[in-house]
């Protein structure tokens, strides 16, 4: 093979493994024109080297945790997807770690592997979507996978996460639930209690701290105030995080903004002016405020 052939050949497996993190398998270099013999000799020249059967990395390509995910979807076979921790961490689930490499095959396939942990599930289309190139189960199916894997705390932490994000649902979360039932590695009644502890209001909050105003509210036995109320006055809308509308009480979460500018600080206090004039209470608060403050608050106004 002289030259020019060989670099055609290489030219035309780069955009593949381009598009996958490096990453080629035996097959892909067999349809652009590469022998068994012809792949094996490039191991040996060390550009490119062998991640698991079948699959092959360039070696000027970056050498990464996902590159390694990829790689195991790849070795496992048709359907595979990245799962459990590692698509948590996929996924940014909060307490995660990106050390280990999980991947999902059908019940029905029995995929050899070394380096990397293979789980025979169930898997619906329903249940897969991508994380850049890498295939992996929806955060939804995520949280089911991991209900056994992960504390109540990193699971709860996570799901508020996905739902502040608005990457997943109450619903769809519950759905994937109910479908699954149990299996190993799950713990239903811990999703269980998560789901019930969440009212549908919570999808429509904007950050973790407002689902703690929320809960606090709640949990000490006050009626659930409205998340994100519009507010028309003299012609300008406002968006209240919380209200009471019937006794025209807001609350306001002020997260701290080093960047905040005199703009936006003059425009917040004309929209507190405005609001007040028409009968508002604003009742502001902080990552300082207690609990025990924020009921206070509420229950002078709410019964």
């Amino acid at each position: 093979m002289d030259v020019t052939e060989r670099n055609d050949v290489d030219a035309a497996i780069a955009p593949i493994a381009a598009r996958q993190l490096g990453l080629f398998t035996r097959q892909q270099a067999a349809e652009v024109g590469w022998s068994r013999h012809q792949l094996d000799r490039r191991v040996r020249a060390a550009r490119v080297r062998r991640m698991f059967t079948g699959v092959f990395a360039d070696n000027s390509a970056p050498r990464t945790w996902e590159q390694a995910v990829l790689g195991a979807v790849f070795a496992a076979g048709r359907d595979a997807v990245a799962s459990h921790l590692t698509a948590a961490a996929l996924h940014g689930f909060p307490d995660t770690s990106r050390d280990t490499v999980m991947v999902s095959v059908p019940a029905a396939r029995s995929p050899r592997t070394r380096g990397y942990t293979v789980h025979r599930v169930q898997l619906e289309p329903v249940d897969v979507t991508v994380s850049g190139p890498i295939p992996v189960t929806t955060i939804a199916r995520t949280l089911v996978d991991c209900s056994g894997l992960l504390s109540l705390g990193q699971i709860a932490r996570a799901l508020d996460d996905a739902l502040v994000r608005r990457r997943t649902t109450l619903w769809a979360v519950e759905q994937c639930h109910e479908r699954l039932g149990n299996a190993r590695l799950r713990r239903p009644s811990m999703l269980r209690t998560l789901l019930a502890e969440r009212d549908p209001a919570v999808e429509r909050m904007e950050s973790r701290p407002e689902m703690r105003v929320f809960r606090t509210i709640t949990a000490a036995g006050l009626r659930a105030p409205t998340p994100q109320h519009e507010v028309v006055v003299a012609g300008n809308r406002f968006r209240l995080d919380f209200a009471y509308p019937d006794v025209k009480l807001g609350l306001e979460y002020m997260g701290f903004d080093p960047h905040r500018s005199r703009t936006a600080q003059d425009r917040d206090f004309r929209r507190h002016r405005l609001l007040q004039g028409a009968g508002w209470k604003i009742v502001f608060i902080t990552s300082a405020t207690s609990d025990d403050e924020i009921v206070a608050s509420v229950a002078a106004f709410v019964a």
